[in-house]
């Protein structure tokens, strides 16, 4: 398979005319949607000692 000729076309298209204003507009949602300096994602909202809380008060309630 020739990814060639699969990604000139393509390329051309995002190139200039319409391509390239859906690219730029594509471009601009991506930038928003993800910033370059954002924070990275904390997988930890609480402590091991509120889970515990958490879990006491949960059978508690049963």
């Amino acid at each position: 398979m020739d990814f060639n000729a699969f990604l000139e076309p393509v390329i051309a298209f995002f190139s200039d005319g319409i391509g390239a204003v859906l690219a730029n507009i594509a471009r601009l949602f991506y930038e928003l949607l993800y910033p370059a300096n954002a924070e990275a994602p904390s997988a930890h909202t609480g402590t091991v000692a509120g889970a515990a809380q958490a879990a006491k008060n949960a059978m508690d309630h049963t």
